[in-house]
């Protein structure tokens, strides 16, 4: 199966809400076998990712290192059930520069029950 594609949700100005997104829009759910990713084309430093555990378990997250020189590790989280947590990624370690997954970010999650946003800032 193939990676889900997340949705960069844009935020359009300071000090002004973001385009409303239904909430069923705003989180996608990452494929428990192949994962998610995303285009990481901005400032590393204005991507936040949203991610959420809908089980009623705690549940693994694992952001792919990227290919380039700092990416060494995966780095791997659990999330407590039925919670939300957000993380700012660094390019440099987690954005593939080369290869066939070019300017992604690949996220796997242990099941269904994660889900994703990703918001870039202004």
């Amino acid at each position: 199966m193939a990676r889900v594609k997340l949705t960069v949700h844009e935020m359009g100005k300071r000090n002004e809400l973001m385009t409303a997104v239904a909430t069923a829009s705003m989180f996608t759910a990452v494929d428990a076998s192949a994962g998610a990713e995303f285009e990481m084309s901005g400032r590393d430093d204005k991507v936040v990712v949203l991610i959420q555990n809908a089980a009623t378990a705690a549940k693994n997250v694992t952001i792919k290192a990227g290919n380039g020189i700092q990416g060494v590790n995966d780095y791997v989280e659990s999330v407590p059930a039925s919670s939300t947590t957000a993380i700012v990624l660094e390019s440099g370690r987690f954005k593939n520069v080369s290869g066939e997954d070019k300017g992604k970010v690949i996220i796997m999650g242990a099941s269904a029950d994660i889900k994703l946003a990703v918001i870039q800032l202004p």
